[in-house]
């Protein structure tokens, strides 16, 4: 009888447990070992990327600044965002300014919590989880500070229309080649 106790109060915990694992993720380009670099009066946009790929149904999540409020600013409209199931790359974009007095070497940090909001159809008690990631930054020089790589890469969208115009001319040349044969056959005719 024990033992059956034993192993239902198992069950029931991991139950528990399972109802309150969280499929929601955050990647970042900047941890301790690579903070971004900036330098003094420098204004920059980075980006966190939400992520849902565990569970089985689409999230809403509040994303607030907690630390580094004096140089950071949430540039997206709205503070919720919705990540729906298998998505990995929903950004939180960030507008990062380093005054012009900060120190050399001075280490910034800028807090963004991001939590889970509940369902509100739901009628069970819920905890909402909730992740808090930072991006350090360190202060240098300009000639420290590497420059943003051009964007040479075509995006998809441009790819598109590259596709697209060199099907319209691969056609467009066929009907011509048709059309010069056709001629050329009426005058032997």
């Amino acid at each position: 009888m024990e033992q059956q106790i034993k192993i239902g109060i198992g069950i029931l915990i991991i139950v528990v447990l399972s109802s309150l694992a969280s499929g929601f993720g955050v990647s970042s380009s900047y941890w301790k070992e690579n903070p971004l670099l900036m330098y003094p009066g420098e204004t920059k946009d980075v980006a966190l990327l939400l992520q849902n790929l565990v569970g089985d149904k689409d999230m809403i999540i509040n994303v607030e600044l907690v630390e580094g409020k004096e140089i950071a600013t949430l540039l997206d409209k709205s503070s919720e965002y919705k990540i729906p199931l298998g998505k990995k790359d929903v950004p939180i974009n960030i507008r990062i300014k380093i005054p012009e007095n900060t120190d050399l070497d001075e280490n910034i940090k800028v807090g963004v919590l991001i939590k889970e909001l509940p369902a509100e159809n739901n009628k069970m008690i819920q905890t909402a989880a909730g992740i808090k990631e930072t991006i350090p930054i360190l202060v240098k020089t300009e000639s420290e500070v590497p420059k943003a790589p051009k964007d040479t890469e075509l995006s998809s969208r441009q790819w598109d229309l590259i596709w697209i115009i060199l099907i319209i001319i691969i056609v467009v040349g066929i009907l011509f080649e048709e059309w010069r044969i056709k001629g050329k056959k009426k005058k032997k005719k």
